[in-house]
């Protein structure tokens, strides 16, 4: 799920760029994307939430008090959609939590390098007018997080093709199962 969250995210995220982007005077724009991505994080989460709590109170009502069952017993049905409700609300909610941060820290440096002072500019990204340097400050965590994204794929590919196994079978990731995609690049490169 992760990896089709950063790559929505980035599609997303870059398609605004490329129609709002480009000039720091509509780089505004983008902000508004990130606000959209707070708002489907929101009810993503209360909506899973909801119907976690229904799916568990009707589960223990009819258990409990109808059926003389305990809590979580198989033999009731209404556990089975406790269990859903459980899932739609872990998978929903921390999904879009993981889009809303991953779209708003680019929005923040996006952010940051469209109102950067011109001796910043010039610091960060020296050789290049003024205007260059900001669309190329303001391109750079687009572009960092799509060479991130690619390492991953071709990592993905690496261990399907020369290893035969999924990526989370390969002896060089069993070190750090959960590692983020720069230790993954790491290791990547070491191969």
């Amino acid at each position: 799920m992760g990896l089709a969250v950063a790559a929505f995210g980035l599609l997303g995220l870059g398609l605004v760029y490329y129609f709002f982007g480009g000039d720091p005077e509509t780089a505004h724009h983008i902000h508004g994307f990130g606000m959209g991505a707070s708002v489907v994080a929101l009810f993503s989460r209360v909506g899973g939430g909801i119907y976690t709590k229904s799916a568990d109170v009707g589960a223990d009502l009819v258990g409990k008090l109808e059926q003389g069952i305990p809590e979580d017993d198989p033999r009731n049905p209404g556990v089975i959609a406790d269990n859903v409700g459980d899932n739609v609300g872990d998978v929903a909610g921390m999904g879009s939590d993981i889009f809303e941060s991953y779209c708003g820290s680019m929005i923040a440096t996006i952010a940051i390098a469209s109102t950067l002072a011109a001796l910043g500019v010039a610091q960060l990204a020296p050789g290049l007018s003024e205007a260059d340097g900001r669309a190329t400050l303001m391109f750079a965590p687009l572009a960092l997080a799509l060479y991130r994204l690619n390492l991953l794929h071709y990592w993905h590919l690496y261990c399907a093709i020369f290893l035969k196994r999924q990526p989370c079978r390969c002896p060089a990731h069993r070190y750090d199962r959960h590692a983020n995609t720069i230790h993954r690049s790491r290791i990547l490169c070491d191969v």
